[in-house]
């Protein structure tokens, strides 16, 4: 049996638009990168997916979901 997939619980305030929006417009890699990760895990894409986009390995895209998660 499979390990369930990690979710985003919550947007913080956002919309889907604006964090798209967002990502569009930072200079920042990192921060583009992460949004990234948040928007197409929100969308549903799994792990392996995010991992052919951003090149970011399966470890990394978990961390970055639950950082994103455990915001205040």
């Amino acid at each position: 049996m499979a390990r369930p997939k990690i979710q985003v619980d919550k947007l913080h305030g956002y919309t889907i638009e604006e964090l798209i929006e967002l990502k569009n417009t930072t200079d920042s890699k990192f921060a583009m990168t992460v949004l990234t990760t948040v928007i197409m895990r929100y969308k549903g894409f799994s792990n392996a997916q995010i991992n052919e986009v951003t090149g970011l390995s399966i470890p990394t895209v978990i961390t970055h979901v639950k950082r994103w998660n455990s915001l205040e």
